[in-house]
């Protein structure tokens, strides 16, 4: 996208980087629809300024469960 050439070193580094966010958010969210509480927090609108770009990426699948529970 904004790099001519591919570079694998960053490809796999910020691939394990979303691997362990979306590991913390399994465990921050379990079977929870929100991150504090029952109700829609500034914490849960604040995620989505992450969230969006990483959905239109194409980064989420059935092995992201903790990203995936948010859609």
């Amino acid at each position: 996208m904004f790099e001519p050439e591919t570079v694998p070193y960053g490809i796999k580094r910020y691939k394990e980087k979303g691997e362990i966010v979306d590991a913390l958010l399994g465990r921050l969210l379990g079977d929870k629809s929100f991150f504090l509480g029952d109700q829609l927090s500034i914490v849960d609108v604040s995620f989505f300024g992450w969230y969006i770009p990483v959905m239109r990426s194409g980064f989420l699948d059935a092995r992201h469960k903790g990203l995936n529970s948010l859609v």
